[in-house]
């Protein structure tokens, strides 16, 4: 039976290598869970932009049909005062 002589580079190199294994794990998980935050509140606020653009445009068609409406009663009173 041969006896097993452990080198100190043996014990090292492995502690090493599970450190780096295990660091590496957890910022691939990190990140992860970083990106998928990001992505939840990006999609968020492009759904809030959208909704407030949109109002915007609906206000800002609103107001321009009433001036029409304005211009166009105004002419027509015109037409009738004749």
């Amino acid at each position: 039976m041969k006896k097993m002589k452990n080198k100190p580079g043996d014990i090292q190199s492995t502690i090493m290598v599970a450190f780096s294994v295990i660091s590496t794990l957890i910022m691939v998980c990190m990140g992860m869970m970083v990106y998928w935050r990001f992505s939840g509140i990006t999609q968020q606020n492009i759904v809030d932009n959208n909704r407030k653009i949109m109002d915007q445009t609906v206000d800002s068609i609103e107001n321009y049909l009433v001036n029409m409406r304005q211009v166009s009663d105004a002419a027509y009173y015109d037409v009738i005062k004749e």
